[in-house]
């Protein structure tokens, strides 16, 4: 078994430089990873990351490979190819990028602004695999389910939810965590007054003698930052039981796989 410490970082900055400090302070604390939230900086030209270059992800670079943890940026303003995504970036322990993330559910008025992507990403890390997804695609089953069937071990979220959004949101974190029997840490802004932080993460309690699933939330409280702990192998080989009881024959993702009606 492998436990797995996981920093949730809230915070708001003008810009995204001036998080390197908050994140600094929280990378203090002894973690395997850091997730940032969604968003945690107005749109503008200092903030935007063309073609995966910015003087932001070097110093994070740098942060991973000094302390030896694995950062999640949260989700920044990406410009490719003249168009912009909602992208987030993780960097492994050396300091190496590892896998990218670009937001696939855009919210309300996002899609004014921003593409969508078309793909789910995820990295292996400390005997596990790790997905991210970013923030509205929670609420959409069929896209956390993809992240399960990868073999993702944990999803990771950055997040932007007002306050008044909150008790849903938690609804359906809980609910895509335990229809899937993955745990999912999620970070989101604290930006009083509409957001407040709240970051959480919701891990999974296998009941051996009723065989009953439970979920498990860690909240942050008040803190700006905090570190959970969680072993992503004590749910593995029930996520593996749960997705193998699906029957093929009425699952969508049947026909993504290839199983047909077989």
């Amino acid at each position: 078994m492998t436990a797995m410490k996981i920093g949730l970082l809230q915070l708001s900055r003008t810009l995204c430089t001036d998080g390197l400090q908050d994140m600094e302070r929280a990378l203090k604390k002894d973690m395997d990873l850091l997730l940032l939230p969604e968003k945690w900086m107005p749109i503008r030209g200092e903030n935007v990351v063309r073609d995966d270059r910015h003087p932001f992800l070097d110093e994070v670079s740098s942060l991973s490979k000094n302390y030896g943890t694995a950062i999640i940026t949260g989700a920044l303003y990406e410009s490719f190819e003249d168009e912009m995504f909602i992208t987030s970036y993780a960097y492994g322990a050396d300091g190496e990028l590892l896998a990218k993330q670009r937001k696939m559910h855009l919210f309300g008025s996002e899609a004014q602004s921003f593409r969508p992507g078309y793909e789910i990403n995820y990295f292996d890390y400390l005997d596990s695999r790790i997905g991210m997804a970013i923030c509205y695609d929670i609420d959409f089953p069929e896209t956390v389910r993809k992240f399960a069937l990868s073999g993702c071990d944990v999803l990771a979220v950055p997040a932007k939810i007002r306050w008044e959004g909150m008790e849903p949101w938690m609804t359906y974190v809980r609910a895509r965590a335990l229809e899937n029997r993955l745990p999912i840490a999620f970070a989101n802004c604290s930006e009083g007054p509409f957001f407040r932080g709240g970051s959480a993460v919701v891990d999974l309690r296998h009941d051996g003698k009723t065989g009953i699933v439970y979920p498990s939330v860690m909240e942050i409280g008040g803190e700006s930052h905090a570190v959970f702990e969680i072993d992503p192998s004590k749910i593995r080989e029930e996520r593996e039981r749960r997705l193998s009881e699906r029957n093929l024959a009425i699952d969508a993702f049947a026909w993504e796989e290839g199983g047909g009606r077989g």
